[in-house]
């Protein structure tokens, strides 16, 4: 069976171009991504991509995709950690002494919202969140959420539902960039709009990558790499 998943999924994206939601204007893509995620972007071409230092870079990435996106509707993508305690998470690591140790920055969702708000009314498209457990951190640190005072953490809280759509998996563990290939295929393995956890629940995080919707969302990462290796060979021919 899952080979039957895997061989469908790799044909259908192979003979099929990737589609956004119907868009005028071809969007400006904009990645902000955890140290090491970058090659996940290898084939899909980003107007403009930084490598997150810490999430006080965030507002400098703001800053550009404002200024490089002129009057193009944009696209963010937040390729980062979600911890299953509901925050955002950039995960560096860092040498010291002889082996590398994990340094841990830790943000809510009302920070990131508040950041992207920013770029003005009608200018979001949307918000892909790579992150694991995306709907647990929405529901969990939009607003009202206890301060932990961690070095190059930030808390913040976001008035009101977004105007725009945030995407992201529920409970459970994503892989790669799955769900900006899901917005832009229109295939759907897990795939929600965060905005109803403001009424609603994710559950509660689920840990395990043997779980069943963990395990489409690593199949169907698979399958994307899988079929773009196809496609260049293609291309090659």
């Amino acid at each position: 069976m899952k080979k039957i998943f895997c061989a469908l999924l790799i044909f259908l994206f192979c003979q099929f171009p990737a589609q956004a939601d119907s868009q005028q204007i071809d969007p400006f893509l904009a990645v902000y991504c955890n140290p090491g995620f970058e090659k996940c972007w290898a084939n899909e071409d980003p107007d403009y991509i930084q490598t997150a230092g810490n999430w006080n870079d965030f507002k400098l990435f703001i800053t550009q995709v404002k200024r490089l996106s002129g009057k193009r509707p944009v696209i963010i993508d937040i390729d980062c950690h979600g911890s299953d305690d509901g925050y955002l998470a950039i995960v560096q690591e860092v040498n010291r002494g002889s082996e590398d140790l994990p340094v841990v920055y830790l943000a809510t969702e009302g920070y990131v919202l508040n950041q992207i708000d920013r770029l003005g009314k009608n200018k979001v498209v949307c918000v892909c969140q790579e992150a694991c457990f995306a709907g647990v951190v929405y529901k969990r640190s939009i607003r009202n959420t206890p301060e932990v005072h961690i070095a190059g953490s930030i808390w913040e809280n976001h008035e009101g539902v977004p105007t725009y759509p945030v995407y992201g998996v529920d409970n459970v563990s994503n892989w790669n960039n799955s769900v900006y290939v899901q917005y832009m295929y229109g295939d759907r393995v897990d795939f929600h709009d965060l905005r109803t956890y403001e009424t609603e629940s994710p559950g509660e995080p689920d840990t395990s990558l043997s779980n069943p919707k963990c395990l489409a969302l690593k199949y169907f990462a698979i399958c994307w790499i899988l079929s773009q290796v196809l496609v260049q060979q293609q291309q090659a021919q």
